[in-house]
């Protein structure tokens, strides 16, 4: 009787000693601010006769690899990957080859996981489930790693998401079904922005923001593949995040066009001026912002040695129509004259103060600026 007490009471001593180390884990995890390890793989490492068999070998559990051409120059492949607990985001950069996927890859590996791929270069001819992806630059697609699948692929870059099936199992069925083909339409768009961004600014992930960017991801991920009136709301905030990135790279490529207004930013992201209104609240209004990042180019293009134009065509060809008011706003926002960029030799580079500095701050811009 006291032997059997005795283990008892050592068993709740073991059990408390281990929940108070999981406590102190958790709570490091917590407040750990440092950037997630990056993990790195690279066939350069490798002399180039053997690049690729050590390419072949590091994917033979779950694909069987051929090399499209003759590989005499060796071979290049190169991946960077990030842990963020429920999906892994990986960028790899390879040259062109042939994979399959069969079934006794899938009963060796045991992984079933879903795999989200936008491409950014190349193109990607796939057969799996009874049906055929062509992926080119800018596709983004959904596969299943349950499936069967021989692909061929050229030389290019992808981001990839892994997504294991226990970490979304709540809309598993929605996933299965949206397998293996291309994502489309409005919300492709905001999707492929948050995938980039994510991608972007993953060394500046710290472990306490894991679970903000999988909720964020998450939260998307079911409003796409189930857009339901509860999911869309849950997903507020990284849909606004993407919309507002898309807008300012619209801004920003047409800065010299008389037609950038409030209203071809309607169009461009397919949203209501009260939407829109919202979406630059932070930053003093859609008008403002352009005007700062019209401003913002002048800067550049007076600072560079290069750009021999006058200070009024400068202004005229980025939309200021008046010099005096150039200047006037010039000096609001810098506290100097635009002749003072040329004469004192300031640089060129201008950085937005309010840019995002890491994901977080990126995910939620329209609320914290």
């Amino acid at each position: 009787m006291y032997t059997a007490s005795k283990k008892f009471l050592i068993g709740v001593s073991c059990v408390q000693k281990e929940t108070e180390q999981m406590g102190a884990l958790q709570a490091k995890i917590a407040t750990d601010t440092s950037p997630i390890r990056e993990n790195r793989f690279s066939t350069l490492v490798k002399k180039p006769p053997d690049q690729f068999a050590y390419w072949k070998n590091s994917l033979c559990s779950i694909f069987d690899v051929k090399a499209a051409n003759a590989q005499k120059k060796g071979y290049r492949a190169i991946v960077r990957a990030h842990d963020l607990g429920p999906i892994q985001i990986a960028s790899l950069r390879f040259d062109g080859m042939r994979y399959q996927r069969t079934t006794e890859h899938i009963r060796r590996s045991h992984l079933d996981h879903w795999q989200l791929v936008l491409r950014r270069s190349g193109y990607e001819y796939n057969r799996s489930a009874g049906k055929i992806l062509r992926s080119r630059k800018g596709s983004l697609d959904l596969r299943s790693m349950s499936q069967p699948c021989l692909a061929s692929s050229s030389s290019g870059e992808v981001i990839s998401i892994w997504m294991k099936r226990d970490n979304f199992h709540t809309i598993a069925a929605h996933l299965d079904s949206a397998c293996h083909n291309p994502i489309r339409g409005g919300v492709k768009s905001i999707f492929q922005e948050f995938i980039v961004s994510l991608n972007r600014y993953r060394s500046t992930i710290a472990a306490e923001d894991v679970p903000v960017v999988a909720r964020s991801f998450s939260a998307l991920l079911g409003a796409i593949v189930r857009p339901t009136l509860e999911r869309l709301e849950e997903a507020a905030t990284p849909i606004a995040a993407s919309r507002l990135e898309i807008a300012k790279q619209f801004i920003d490529a047409n800065l010299r066009s008389p037609d950038l207004s409030p209203e071809a930013l309607c169009r461009k992201l397919n949203v209501s001026r009260r939407k829109l209104y919202y979406l630059f609240e932070r930053s003093g209004g859609v008008a403002k912002f352009i005007r700062e990042r019209r401003l913002m180019a002048c800067h550049s293009a007076l600072g560079s040695r290069s750009d021999l134009r006058l200070i009024s065509t400068i202004a005229y060809d980025h939309g200021f129509s008046d010099p005096a008011l150039f200047s006037r706003l010039f000096k609001s926002h810098y506290g100097y004259n635009p002749r003072d960029v040329r004469e004192l030799g300031l640089s060129e580079c201008v950085v937005d103060p309010r840019a995002p500095k890491n994901f977080v701050q990126w995910l939620l811009q329209d609320r914290d600026q």
